[in-house]
């Protein structure tokens, strides 16, 4: 029986961040929204019901992210969750994520999210330093994070993950470390730590363009990166990909299904998903995903191209992988994992030794082993701590 993961994206936000390049907008109203979420469980029942007919697949994870998806009513919330339970049962092990934004957490609506099935919440602090805050453009204050999580377990959310982010514009190595600190002392069970990256058609880099910001040094941030997971591994949050730590069965099992490779729905707009071997996406443009759910008066989706993919009417690209498109992705996510790559799974999933295919790198690979950069026992391999940070370049030989 196959895995599958559901991913559901809501775009919209109070205010948009201005280093933020995911799709969202921060001009709407309840109006839209109730749209939105019927467009939703409209294309939910449309894909999902076409591959709930063609084998059985096991729902593992459910992931709401956004924008800011803790702007849903708790019945908005609900209605999505019933539509993917008709289709994919949701059961008491189905991993239930909700992203969070701190300034949006009211303490009825957690408990009604968790009467609903939520069981994971994602909560997006990023820095416990109000000047960095600010900085970011963030809504919320360092005293709303601790307050959120807080109020998330009052409403019995035990397993919380928190986002914080490092090399930005102005923040010191002292004001990372005190938010790692922050971030240890709330006891959560998750952390995902973000480099910043100025990533094209954002305010951040236009202003690094204008000369208005500058990139954090690579020293310092590679010194922020290796400090902090050496001080979250000695409190037991221990490494298992390059920018996520846990408590030992807390994983995110909805990324690692990413990482490993494994088949997802996405639903929303902009959201993607990688079934059949396609990767196919939605248009990323809210009234433009609405309309064409709405032209669907049919409900029976579209065949992408000649495959034996289906999505709905708002998808609007879409890539059929070939064996080496399968190969080269499985090599790269497997790599950010910190188990890295098992020679006999990798047998097993694409029928040949890893260096039939890759022997032509080895020697060059080799070279990182020696360097400390990675390590290798015969039953496979893994980047350490310092192949991590130079990750790309090791990568690259894979491709």
């Amino acid at each position: 029986m196959e895995n599958i993961g559901i991913y559901v994206h809501v775009p919209f936000c109070i205010r948009k961040c201005p280093y933020c390049d995911f799709y969202s907008e921060d001009h709407w109203d309840n109006a839209k929204k109730t749209k939105l979420v019927q467009a939703i469980c409209r294309e939910i029942d449309i894909v999902c019901g076409y591959y709930r007919m063609q084998e059985k697949r096991k729902l593992i994870s459910i992931y709401f992210g956004g924008g800011t998806p803790s702007l849903l009513e708790p019945e908005e919330f609900t209605e999505i969750l019933q539509h993917i339970d008709a289709a994919f049962k949701i059961t008491t092990r189905t991993e239930v994520t909700m992203e969070c934004n701190p300034a949006t957490a009211d303490a009825q609506r957690l408990q009604a999210y968790k009467k609903s099935g939520l069981n994971r919440l994602s909560i997006g602090v990023q820095s416990f330093d109000r000047d960095v805050l600010r900085t970011l453009g963030r809504i919320h204050t360092p005293e709303d994070a601790v307050t959120c999580v807080e109020k998330a377990r009052r409403a019995g959310i035990r397993n919380i993950s928190l986002d914080l982010m490092f090399g930005i514009p102005g923040q010191s190595y002292t004001s990372w470390m005190h938010s790692v600190e922050k971030a240890i002392s709330l006891g959560v069970k998750h952390l995902s730590l973000y480099s910043l990256e100025f990533m094209d058609g954002t305010p951040f880099a236009y202003a690094r363009e204008a000369g208005y910001m500058q990139e954090t040094a690579p020293e310092l941030d590679r010194l922020m990166y290796e400090s902090a997971l050496r001080m979250l591994a000695e409190a037991g949050l221990y490494q298992y990909e390059i920018s996520n730590v846990s408590k030992p069965r807390h994983q995110c099992r909805h990324n690692l299904a990413y990482w490993d490779l494994r088949q997802y729905l996405g639903f929303g707009p902009s959201a993607h998903s990688f079934i059949e071997h396609v990767r196919f996406a939605n248009c990323s443009d809210t009234d433009a995903y609405i309309a064409a759910i709405a032209r669907d008066t049919a409900g029976t989706g579209k065949f992408l191209g000649s495959t034996n993919a289906l999505g709905s009417l708002a998808v609007d690209t879409f890539t059929k992988n070939a064996y080496r498109d399968n190969v080269v992705e499985y090599v790269f996510t497997g790599l950010r994992k910190n188990e890295g790559i098992r020679y006999r799974t990798f047998e097993e999933r694409f029928g040949k030794e890893f260096w039939d295919i890759y022997g032509g790198v080895y020697e060059a690979f080799m070279e990182y082993v020696k360097i400390g950069c990675a390590e290798e026992d015969g039953e496979g391999f893994r980047l350490t701590l310092q192949g991590m940070s130079v990750s790309n370049r090791i990568m690259a030989l894979f491709v």
